[in-house]
């Protein structure tokens, strides 16, 4: 094979020559393959960025490690050369050191026969001017380092004028400061909260006022609160004298009334006024001295008679005033119609009861004792000074007729009260047991005498226990004398009750004092008619829910030949196996099986359809999650040889990729799937798949490789076709081989130029 001298081909073309017997035999050479993988493309980057390229690399004839590697940007020219890849044909570059500007980058591999395969992809550099703090990005002629606070905001810089805006105009750290808004001052208030001089830190709307002649705490009004200022707007402050400069109607001068103040700030309160003790007995006219000139005249003065004046001031005077009657006792010593003749003695006073034989006029009318008409007070004649034992009564005096009464009175005052003989006498019966029910013997009396009563009714009166109404007993007396003995309701009664199935325990309830036949003793049959129902019977599980022990509940936890029912808690018919309980029928919210893997969640059992999930969770109960064919699965075609493609007549309706190994594509357009290199996109192939096949592709028609033939070289040294041809006028079939036209050769031969036809043996590709 000789060199190819282009030069002499643009200079010597007249010189050129083809000939069979000049043709050569060469090996047929491809161009690298290159791909870029990473960034992606205009991915945008910041000036000293590293940025990290990344390509693959292959090469048909040639390993990836024997190619040479160049990389350029069209703006920043040749930025690496003469490096390799890697021996799986991985190309990486790194730099920081790209301008500002939209790169393209290109990756040329070139292998030892000097073929050359390229790839490009474009990067935009460009300055981020905000991460820079030297960058002035607002433009306002200040970066981050001269002080700039906001680059953002061309407003905001050193030197700006502080406006009243809650920011930092001018960059000092101070947000406000000179405005209203500040608090210039530090004294916690700013001019617009108030403050009426921000210079002054003694002066804010909470200062103290001071006697200075200076607005302290900025009300609009100076000194108040203070010696100097007239605080109640009377005229007079407390250095002019005002005793009270918090009450207008308080200052030097003013008029004294009866109030209890000191109104004209003289130290004497209430002078001249209704309200002050004129006479000095202690009592002003508002306190009820009714002539405070003289102090003999008040409250607590002593009434005189006969003086015609009110002494104490209680608007009563001489015999009218309560406080002349000494002894208390409603009547006046002072001259009067009603005068007490002894004010010394409250039972001795015109309205008192004249008594007896104590020679005292009590009521003050002249007369005493028997002589005094008021002591025969029921006119009945007799005095209650003589005789008359009850002087209220005109029916009770000494001789009158004695009565049977309920009251016991002495109505023939005698000393003696319902006598034998008296009016209205009753006869009354012997009670010789003291029961209160009498026999035959009898006395006449007003009243039952002791040991007698009103009835004559008792058939046993040697017996109190034997009487007329008395509670009859189970003893074989006539207890109540009602004529009947022990009869039903006498106390002492049992219980019996009625046994119709003769097992001992009787249903009916009888009460009587003797057992009748029948009847037991014992009760709580609840079913008198089986004899194998009573409360020594045994309970049992049965349908006609029987309460065989008669406890009230039938079929109880005690019952013989119970049941395990598991307890539903989620209501979708299947129990927990954790949580059983033994019962003859089915209790509230239990079913008979225990197949529940999840008794909280109604959508788990095993009537629930399984479901792809996230947390793997067992809707059917079987074991398994997430299974072939659950709810929510998608189809995954087998992809055997791992090329990424399945086959359509192996797929699964799984809910990940991978569940069931080597189903994980969602294709099916893989040919053979046997053959990693038979699927959509396969290149050509000189050999047939693993499944006989020469479609590669999958694409349903075989294409060849190569398909022009009897290729020459022209005139000008160079191949007709481009890419050659075969040598011959016929196609090799799939996989055959025959010469292939790979390349011309120019060469001289004693000065004459030669064009030979490169020839090398290659075999039809097909896919």
């Amino acid at each position: 094979m000789h060199p190819s001298v282009s030069v002499l081909i643009l200079t010597l073309p007249l010189l050129y020559s083809c000939g069979d017997m000049d043709k050569g035999v060469t090996v047929h050479n491809t161009a690298p393959v290159v791909t870029f993988e990473s960034p992606i493309e205009g991915t945008e980057f910041q000036v000293s960025e590293a940025i990290q390229f990344e390509a693959m690399v292959d090469d048909k004839e040639t390993d990836p490690m024997e190619l040479a590697l160049e990389w350029t940007s069209d703006l920043d020219g040749l930025m690496q050369e003469g490096t390799t890849p890697s021996i799986d044909g991985l190309a990486t570059f790194t730099t920081a050191g790209l301008s500002e500007g939209l790169h393209t980058i290109t990756l040329k591999a070139t292998d030892p026969g000097g073929q050359i395969g390229s790839d490009f992809m474009t990067v935009k550099v460009e300055t981020d001017c905000l991460a820079l703090t030297g960058c002035d990005y607002d433009e306002d002629g200040y970066t981050e380092e001269q002080g700039d606070c906001d680059d953002n905001d061309d407003t905001r810089h050193p030197g700006a004028d502080e406006i009243e805006n809650g920011i930092d105009d001018d960059c000092d750290d101070l947000i406000d400061e000179g405005t209203q808004r500040y608090d210039d001052d530090g004294d916690g208030y700013t001019e617009l909260e108030g403050d009426c001089n921000d210079d002054n830190d003694g002066i804010s709307p909470v200062a103290e006022e001071i006697a200075d002649g200076v607005d302290q705490d900025c009300d609009d009004i100076i000194d108040e609160g203070t010696d100097v200022y007239d605080d109640d707007g009377d005229g007079f402050s407390e250095e002019d004298g005002d005793c009270n400069d918090d009450n207008s109607a308080v200052y030097p001068g003013a008029e004294e009334v009866s109030n209890g103040v000191d109104d004209d700030c003289d130290e004497v309160i209430d002078e001249g006024s209704d309200g002050y003790d004129d006479d000095g007995d202690g009592y002003t006219e508002l306190a009820g001295d009714c002539d405070d000139t003289d102090p003999l005249v008040s409250p607590i003065g002593i009434e005189v008679c006969g003086d015609e004046i009110d002494n104490d001031c209680d608007s009563y005077i001489d015999d009218e005033d309560d406080d002349t009657d000494e002894d208390g006792d409603g009547f006046s010593a002072c001259e009067g119609e009603e005068r007490d003749c002894d004010d010394d003695d409250e039972d001795i006073h015109p309205d008192a009861d004249e008594l007896c034989a104590d020679e005292i006029d009590n009521d003050c009318d002249g007369d005493i004792d028997a002589d005094d008409s008021d002591t025969d007070a029921d006119e009945d004649g007799q005095s209650a000074c003589d005789l008359d034992c009850d002087d209220t009564d005109p029916d009770i005096y000494f001789g009158s007729i004695e009565i049977c009464d309920l009251l016991g009175v002495d109505e023939d005052c005698d000393g003696e009260i319902n006598e034998a003989g008296a009016l209205g006498t009753l006869t009354f019966y012997a009670d010789s047991d003291g029961d209160g029910f009498g026999g035959p013997m009898t006395t006449a009396a007003c009243s039952v005498p002791d040991g007698y009563t009103a009835s004559s009714t008792d058939c046993d009166d040697t017996d109190d226990a034997i009487y007329p109404g008395a509670v009859e007993v189970c003893d074989g007396a006539d207890n109540d004398c009602d004529d009947s003995v022990d009869e039903s309701g006498a106390v002492g009664e049992t219980t019996w009750f009625f046994d119709g199935d003769g097992d001992g325990y009787g249903s009916t309830p009888l009460t009587a004092c003797d057992m009748p036949p029948g009847y037991v003793v014992a009760d709580g049959d609840c079913n008198d008619a089986r004899a194998d129902v009573s409360p020594a019977g045994t309970e049992v599980c049965d349908e006609a829910d029987a309460d065989e022990d008669c406890d009230g509940i039938s079929d109880d936890s005690s019952a013989m030949g119970r049941t395990s029912w598991y307890h539903d808690w989620d209501g979708d018919g299947y129990g927990d196996p954790d949580d059983s309980e033994l019962a003859c029928d089915a209790p509230a919210d239990h079913v008979s099986n225990d197949n529940d893997c999840d008794d909280w969640d109604d959508d788990i059992s095993p009537a629930v359809d399984e479901v792809c999930d996230l947390y793997d969770v067992d809707e059917d109960c079987d074991g398994s999650v997430n299974e072939t064919g659950a709810e929510g699965c998608e189809i995954f075609y087998r992809d055997s040889d791992g090329d990424g493609y399945g086959h359509d007549s192996e797929f699964l309706c799984l809910c990940e990729a991978d569940d069931v190994p080597s189903y994980d594509v969602l294709n099916n357009d893989d040919c053979c799937d046997t053959d990693y290199y038979s699927k959509p996109g396969a290149d050509y192939q000189t050999y047939a798949d693993d499944c006989g096949s020469w479609d590669r592709d999958c694409d349903t028609v075989v294409e060849k490789e190569y398909t022009s033939v009897n290729v020459e070289c022209t005139l000008a040294c160079n191949l007709e076709v481009s890419g050659g041809g075969w040598a011959g006028g016929s196609r090799p079939s799939c996989g055959s081989g025959a010469t292939f036209t790979d390349d011309c050769s120019f060469y001289t031969h004693w000065g004459v130029p030669y064009c030979d036809e490169d020839f090398t043996w290659e075999y039809q590709g097909c896919k």
